[in-house]
């Protein structure tokens, strides 16, 4: 069994909010999946509230009961392995780890919009029982493949698979587009800065460069399924303009900056889970996405 943590901000809403909910109520129910922790980022709420957690619906505080969507409610009141973290900013890696860090064993980090297909519970079970002293892993994600014209999953290319009559593919086929990571606590630190923004455009690229001075990371999406359920997501270019401690930036000046602090980019390459060995440890950095001659990266 596994534990999985995720997070999730109070001002989600629409349609996505709906798209998460699927997701949360269908790992809550995944067979292999024991229990799941979501950290729940409301910024405004007292600090008295700041890293409270949350068990039992009975436990949210009456002034900010308007805060939890009904459905996270019945999580609460119909599971007893569902718990919410209360925390005011956008969590850290270093975050997440310092938390896990106290509870051993394996766990899955991913992102509140993915979940993991039960007919494919084999090959996640595999990755279950891999040595995590040497290894970690990480999973490129799938989307749903649309057939409108303007839809994301056109612009790119990728990995298909075929499921239940639908088409998904990968983000790209270079190892970017990481939405899931698999490890044991404790997580090893030495040389590592895990004080990256969840979430923030790049992170996944600066997760694994971090994560690859300590451990072989190895992404086995070939066989291990992710997938990730936004429709309606948007593909970021190198002119978006990306807001970081109240400076902003364009990505190109943004990823310039963060490398001058050390948060290089590393992309994983696709392989199989029974690729995953006790390999020789390698720091080298990659990151180059193109389609149509634009450079598309995820959120």
């Amino acid at each position: 069994m596994v534990k999985l943590i995720t997070t999730l901000n109070v001002n989600e809403r629409g349609f996505h909010m709906e798209e998460i909910l699927y997701c949360l109520d269908y790992n809550i129910k995944h067979p292999l999946i024991d229990d799941i922790t979501i950290f729940f980022d409301i910024s405004d709420v007292p600090d008295t509230y700041n890293s409270k957690t949350i068990e039992h619906s009975s436990d949210i505080p009456d002034e900010i009961k308007d805060r939890f969507h009904m459905k996270f409610i019945s999580f609460l009141d119909d599971n007893h392995n569902v718990f919410f973290m209360i925390i005011k900013k956008r969590p850290t890696y270093k975050v997440i780890f310092d938390y896990t860090d106290k509870i051993n064993g394996v766990w899955i980090l991913c992102n509140a919009d993915i979940y993991y297909p039960y007919d494919n519970k084999d090959c996640l079970e595999k990755a279950l029982t891999i040595n995590y002293d040497n290894n970690i892993i990480c999973l490129t994600r799938y989307d749903k493949v649309i057939n409108e014209k303007n839809h994301y999953t056109n612009f790119y290319n990728g990995y298909k698979i075929q499921r239940n009559n639908e088409t998904y593919k990968t983000q790209f086929t270079d190892g970017c587009s990481i939405d899931t990571w698999i490890y044991k606590s404790p997580i090893k630190s030495t040389n590592c800065n895990y004080n990256i923004d969840l979430g923030r455009i790049g992170c996944d690229g600066m997760m694994n460069y971090q994560l690859s001075k300590s451990y072989s990371v190895i992404n086995p999406c070939r066989d291990i399924i992710s997938i990730h359920n936004h429709e309606q997501h948007i593909l970021y270019t190198t002119e978006m303009v990306i807001d970081y401690q109240n400076v902003k930036y364009k990505y190109t000046d943004f990823i310039k900056m963060m490398k001058s602090r050390g948060f290089l980019l590393k992309n994983i390459p696709f392989s199989f889970i029974n690729e995953a060995k006790n390999k020789k440890i390698q720091n080298n950095t990659q990151r180059v996405s193109r389609s149509n001659g634009n450079m598309f990266f995820r959120l």
